[in-house]
């Protein structure tokens, strides 16, 4: 197992982005089950409309348009982007987001 001189493998802390081009339910499941059971540090995106409304769900203040779909894509690393799909963002987080932006 490759360590390169860490006290954990090197493969964690990689980040892969899967980006779907379909929005069947089916083929995000899929992938997001890969993702659980090999615990990958991986994101599944779906297109930019389903993204920005599960973003819209939690997070309804902000605009998800295509120059942060882009950023996610691109595997921007930001515990803030990551947690806007999952739940609503604190006051911190919100903060450090914009000072990001």
């Amino acid at each position: 197992m490759l360590t390169f001189g860490l006290n954990r493998p090197f493969i964690s802390l990689l980040s892969q982005v899967v980006r779907l081009c379909t929005a069947e339910e089916e083929v995000v499941d899929y992938w997001n089950k890969i993702k659980t059971q090999l615990g990958l540090n991986m994101i599944v995106l779906g297109g930019l409309c389903r993204e920005a409304t599960k973003i819209h769900t939690h997070n309804p203040w902000i605009t998800y348009g295509q120059p942060l779909h882009r950023l996610r894509e691109f595997g921007i690393v930001s515990e803030e982007v990551d947690l806007l799909c999952s739940r609503p963002l604190t006051p911190n987080e919100i903060r450090k987001l914009c000072s990001f932006m």
